[in-house]
């Protein structure tokens, strides 16, 4: 794995994508690796746990400008 990052996706893309609202730890590419969780801090201490090489506190939000 590499780069995996904390990324909150909102209701409304949820919808779209068919998963629940909340944190992924998503590669960069944006493809899910774990989640939902709860909160981003327990997005990160998934990361981490699956690799603490990859723990970081970026994230990304799950809105998009063309989504606004």
């Amino acid at each position: 794995m590499k780069d995996l990052v904390a990324r909150h996706v909102k209701a409304e893309e949820a919808t779209r994508l068919g998963v629940q609202s909340g944190w992924y730890g998503t590669k960069v590419s944006g493809t899910f690796v774990t989640g939902p969780h709860a909160s981003n801090k327990d997005c990160l201490r998934e990361i981490a746990r699956l690799d603490p090489s990859l723990a970081t506190d970026r994230h990304r939000s799950g809105t998009k400008a063309h989504d606004k």
